[in-house]
């Protein structure tokens, strides 16, 4: 009887003892089961979040495309503005140049035109001192033959026979009557008021004498044997010119309106 409850005994421990080893079993083939669910879940996290870093840095160097190929484009534009920018400025310069060079033939062959035999005369305004300008040229075979430039006061003494005035001005290095002289000689020699040079110590004459041969040379041109009034010339040239400003001026106020 007791080999018999022994024998029972020892059956049903190693029942208990089967059981509870399947059941560890099955629980270590839980927790691993687990464990493979949680490496795979956080696999799948893993993975979307590098699916969705990937995605935003395609974003972003999508963007810095777009960003760079702006660039470009405005970086094109900005080369093709100065490029027609450079083209009107070259346009502008030929155009200056062909008008300087256009100028500068007009003013050579009014320089050239023939002069008309005559006795020809230019004279100013009274100036400060009481003098006004005398200057006479004189043109035989279109060709200046004698040029006489000075100035005479109210009692019809001539500047370059008044010693005080010839005294003072060698004081500066060169008398009237000296500066006169060269003067004349080199319009007869050169038969050009441009070329003739300012005499040192003597500016202010020289630019006179200048812009009175001018003005003679063309009446000569003209053959206008009329007294000139230089001084009367430069009035009206500054008048022409004020007008010609205030009719740009107008112009350009009218193009703004519109």
């Amino acid at each position: 009887m007791k080999k018999s409850l022994l024998k029972g005994s020892l059956v049903f421990a190693s029942v208990f003892l089967l059981a509870a080893c399947s059941q560890a079993d099955n629980a270590a083939d839980k927790a691993k089961d687990a464990a493979s669910s949680a490496e795979s879940v956080v696999e799948s996290v893993v993975s979307k979040e590098e699916s969705d870093a990937a995605s935003d840095s395609e974003v972003v160097s999508s963007e810095e495309s777009d960003v760079a190929s702006e660039s470009e484009e405005a970086g094109s534009e900005e080369s093709d503005a100065a490029s027609e920018s450079e083209e009107a400025g070259s346009e502008e310069s030929e155009e200056a140049s062909e008008s300087e060079e256009s100028g500068a033939a007009g003013a050579v062959a009014d320089e050239m035109a023939e002069l008309k035999d005559g006795t020809y005369t230019a004279v100013s305004n009274e100036d400060e001192h009481g003098w006004t300008l005398k200057f006479t040229i004189e043109v035989k075979d279109g060709k200046i033959e004698k040029s006489d430039f000075d100035y005479v006061n109210a009692d019809d003494e001539l500047k370059s026979e008044n010693e005080e005035y010839n005294m003072n001005m060698e004081k500066n290095g060169i008398s009237f009557a000296d500066a006169k002289k060269e003067l004349d000689d080199q319009l007869v020699e050169k038969q050009s008021a441009d070329d003739v040079e300012v005499v040192s110590g003597a500016s202010s004459s020289s630019d006179v004498f200048k812009k009175a041969a001018a003005a003679l040379i063309k009446a000569a041109q003209e053959g206008n044997t009329e007294e000139i009034n230089i001084d009367e010339l430069e009035d009206e040239a500054a008048s022409s010119e004020e007008s010609a400003s205030d009719s740009e001026e107008s112009t350009d106020e009218s193009s703004s309106e519109e």
